[in-house]
């Protein structure tokens, strides 16, 4: 394994560079960052003027998916290898190497339209604390995700030499 780009663990090797792993370690991100401003807000619910904030991922996700954001680049089929189907002469000869999906990244958005108390406060406990549970849900079953796919590899590798 080695140190990859924003600090991120990242695996060499084609097999750990597929889309798949790319979507759940862009979701792991997105889930930590989520855990990060949730804390963040409870440490700050009883600073006067104090505005909460939110991370946005999923809809950005989706849009990068439906096509229906210009500003988001649209996730399509990437051509690997100049024998797929569908691939012109052209776009054979500088096949992506980029995916799309590595450009759909989590957002963090500061809430300053609402003022939840006279000192300016908008931190809202209740929905922090569900936000969070919410959140570490999503994030136990992203890890889960990630060990099947190891899982898979493991069995392919050992049970392959039988």
């Amino acid at each position: 394994m080695s140190e990859g780009h924003e600090g991120g663990l990242r695996v060499s090797g084609q097999i750990f560079d597929s889309r798949t792993f790319a979507a759940l370690e862009r979701s792991l991100d997105a889930a930590s960052l989520r855990q990060q401003v949730i804390s963040n807000n409870l440490a700050n619910a009883n600073t006067p003027g104090y505005k909460a904030s939110h991370v946005v991922f999923e809809s950005l996700l989706q849009q990068a998916l439906d096509g229906t954001n210009p500003a988001t680049p649209r996730l399509l089929p990437v051509a690997t290898n100049a024998r797929h189907f569908g691939v012109s002469a052209a776009a054979a000869s500088s096949l992506q190497t980029a995916d799309p999906a590595l450009a759909v990244r989590p957002q963090v958005v500061r809430e300053t339209g609402t003022a939840g108390r006279n000192d300016g406060n908008n931190v809202d406990v209740e929905r922090e604390i569900t936000d969070l549970t919410e959140n570490s849900l999503v994030y136990g079953a992203l890890v889960s995700q990630v060990n099947t796919r190891f899982q898979w590899l493991r069995t392919a590798i050992f049970e392959g030499r039988r």
